[in-house]
């Protein structure tokens, strides 16, 4: 019985401390994650009317790629190997096509160029308007989305740290997450069972908690899942394939690649690539309206060739894959990542469908949101239960039972007899970190309102898509940390707390009105065009901004409410 106790004290020792640790950066990831699942799609038609439209017939995709294939190997004298190209968004100036050296045994390097072109005139040597070299890594994240699209993706998957240092964090946070909702249940033995009682129970300590228990129970499946798909999206690259190479290719990375994206390596024949505007419109015919995002080119010029067009179909929010055989042009298949044949191509399609809920429409979509705003909830009053009950335990008056109960371990641990007259220790870093707790909980929905009332703004301002998604990086960093800032020094923190929720509501508002203003689309010009999910948008815009409105008000007037007489005076927070 003993050793079953000691073992029940240390996984809630394990559940509270690694939650505490890494809370706040696991309430960013969450909180923006829930905002990410719209951004590629819906927010990026918000952000830019152009983007649902069709694309620019007279864009080739051909001329794009060998100019920048020859521009490559003028400047490096290498052959390709491979080539992706990034085509621009409807409305759009620019594309990208990235250029990768071939490796000695024919394979695709892992170094090459990532050049920028003007998309009207790639028929032009001129067309060349900027490159970069680096990495696959680095030109895999080039920017093919709207401002606003890339700064949430990259803000959920990396937290704008350099690569691959920001994905190893997040892949850490997911396993923070997964640790947390596995002791969670165990400690918590009925989680299950209490599910359904809704409680609201006295003081704001048990408030914090009974809330957290609530949540945590209803989100548990959906925590664990997302906890371990991030993971595992994470580190997939970094540790799962050369784990993978080392058990079953004797360590080459390389070989294990190709079987798992299922690409045949080079065939070593000089064979011309078909005409890939040919097979731009052999998609077309087989799904019209397809948006293609961008197009992949296995061992360019070689026999075994392929061809990868991948985009997304007329309503569909996940992307399909059209295959082709690169010598003849020949149409071989339509993957969808669960059709797909490759194991490492079908295993991430399923980690990426799950993970950002591209597998049902909007309505999953939807639901993955407010889930994901609830783990982000379940993540900050875990926090706050934390805090909130060792700053009482600390900073109780030990003239009290309550007090004397609740100092007992630390007196015993510091060799004084139980109930000794004075006070425990301080309890002032833990007030610290619950303002520091209360700034970031609301800062983060600060900084994501100050994003979307400044994407058109910033669109209109800079023309450069990188300048553009630099400036909303640094609006909402510098968001975040004002409001950090104000909740540490301002008294008190519920009116501090409640006049930032206000500014909240005031951004979200002044972003459909920057957007009605500066793109010069309203949300009664988006219904009639019966864009409804730009309409959606602005509801939930408009909605969110009235509702926290009201919440910051009222929690502004409690704040400045005179304290009850009988009120604790050794609270945590002041």
């Amino acid at each position: 019985m003993a050793r079953t106790s000691r073992a029940f004290r240390q996984m809630h020792a394990i559940h509270a401390w690694t939650g505490a640790v890494t809370a706040l950066a696991l309430y960013v990831v969450m909180l923006t994650g829930a905002v990410a699942v719209f951004a590629r799609h819906d927010l990026a038609a918000w952000a830019d009317p152009a983007v649902n439209a069709e694309a620019d017939p007279g864009f080739s995709a051909e001329r794009a790629l060998r100019l920048s294939i020859a521009r490559f190997q003028a400047e490096t004298g290498a052959p390709a190997g491979s080539a992706i190209l990034f085509f621009p968004q409807p409305g759009a100036a620019r594309a990208h096509v990235s250029v990768m050296a071939a490796a000695e045994d024919g394979a695709a390097g892992h170094d090459g160029v990532d050049y920028r072109l003007d998309a009207g005139r790639v028929t032009d040597a001129s067309a060349v308007v900027g490159r970069a070299a680096g990495d696959t890594e680095r030109l895999y994240q080039t920017d093919w989305t709207t401002p606003l699209g890339s700064f949430l993706v990259h803000l959920h998957t990396d937290l704008w740290l350099p690569p691959p240092w920001g994905r190893y964090l997040t892949g850490l946070l997911g396993l923070t997450l997964l640790i947390s909702a596995v002791s969670g249940l165990v400690i918590h033995r009925r989680l299950l069972r209490d599910a359904l009682l809704l409680r609201w129970p006295r003081g704001r300590s048990a408030r914090w908690r009974e809330a957290h228990k609530s949540v945590g129970a209803w989100g548990l499946l959906f925590n664990l899942m997302i906890g371990l798909t991030g993971t595992l999206l994470s580190f997939a690259a970094a540790l799962l394939l050369p784990i993978v190479a080392v058990i079953g290719f004797g360590g080459d990375v390389a070989e294990a690649e190709r079987v798992f994206v299922g690409i045949p390596p080079a065939a070593g024949v000089e064979r011309p690539t078909a005409d890939l505007d040919r097979l731009m419109a052999d998609v077309s015919t087989r799904s019209p309206g397809f948006r293609p995002a961008f197009l992949h080119v296995h061992h360019l010029d070689d026999a075994a060739a392929v061809v990868d067009v991948t985009g997304f179909d007329r309503g569909a929010v996940s992307q399909a894959k059209y295959r082709f055989d690169g010598a003849t042009g020949a149409f071989r298949s339509r993957l969808d990542g669960l059709a797909d044949d490759a194991a490492l191509s079908k295993t991430l399609a399923m980690l990426l469908s799950l993970h950002f809920g591209n597998f049902g429409g909007g309505l999953v979509k939807a639901a993955w949101a407010l889930l994901g705003v609830a783990s982000a909830g379940l993540v900050l009053s875990g926090l706050m239960s934390w805090v909130e009950r060792r700053g009482r335990l600390v900073a109780g008056p030990v003239g009290s039972a309550a007090g004397a109960r609740l100092a007992a371990p630390l007196e015993a641990r510091a060799g004084k007899p139980a109930g000794t007259p004075g006070r425990a220790p301080s309890g002032r870093g833990y007030g610290l970190l619950a303002r520091l707790a209360g700034g970031v909980g609301v800062g983060v929905p600060l900084g994501l309102a100050g994003v979307m009332a400044a994407a058109h703004p910033m669109a209109a301002l800079t023309p450069s898509s990188a300048a553009a998604t630099g400036a909303l990086t640094f609006v909402f960093w510098s968001l975040v940390a004002l409001a950090c800032a104000l909740a540490i020094a301002l008294r008190p923190l519920a009116s501090v707390l409640g006049g930032l929720l206000t500014a909240v509501a005031i951004c979200l508002l002044a972003a459909v009105v920057a957007r009605g203003f500066l793109a010069g689309v309203w949300p009664w010009h988006s219904l009639a065009e019966a864009r409804w999910s730009v309409v959606m948008t602005d509801l939930v815009l408009v909605g969110l901004s009235g509702g926290l409105a009201w919440a910051g008000l009222r929690l502004a007037r409690l704040g400045l409410a005179p304290r009850a007489a009988g009120e604790r005076v050794g609270a945590a927070v002041p």
